[in-house]
C-alpha cells in the first residue's frame, strides 16, 4: 500500500469510483469486463482487492459513435451508442431505407 502511495499512479477501486462519479460496483464490472485495466492485489475475504491504473480511468467513459467514428465521453458507456440524438437518427433513418430495400 505504501508503494502506491508514493508512486501515485495506482488507487483503491473506492478512489477510481470517486475519480470517476460512478460507483464502486460500476467499477468492478468494468474491471471484471475487461473495460478498465486493473491488477489484483490481495483477496480480502472472498473478494478481491484492485489496484487501478490513474490514467486508465480517463479513458474509461470513451466510446466510439457508430456513425462517425469520434471518441466521445459518454455518461454511460456500455450503453452509449452515438456521440449525439442526430446521428443516433441518421443512422435509424439509414438502417430504415436499407430495411425497405430487402
Amino acid at each position: 500500500m505504501k508503494r502506491r502511495e508514493q508512486k501515485g499512479q495506482y488507487v483503491s477501486v473506492q478512489e477510481a469510483a470517486r475519480l470517476a462519479q460512478v460507483t464502486a460496483e460500476t467499477i468492478r464490472t468494468w474491471v471484471a469486463n475487461g473495460h478498465l485495466p486493473a491488477k489484483r492485489e490481495k483477496k480480502v475475504r472472498i473478494v478481491y482487492q484492485y489496484a487501478i491504473l490513474r490514467s486508465s480511468l480517463k479513458t474509461a467513459r470513451q466510446v466510439r459513435c457508430k456513425y462517425c467514428d469520434r471518441l466521445f465521453e459518454a455518461r454511460r458507456p456500455r450503453k452509449a451508442l452515438f456521440c449525439c440524438a442526430e446521428h443516433r437518427d441518421r443512422w435509424r433513418y439509414e438502417q430504415m431505407k436499407k430495411d425497405a430495400k430487402k
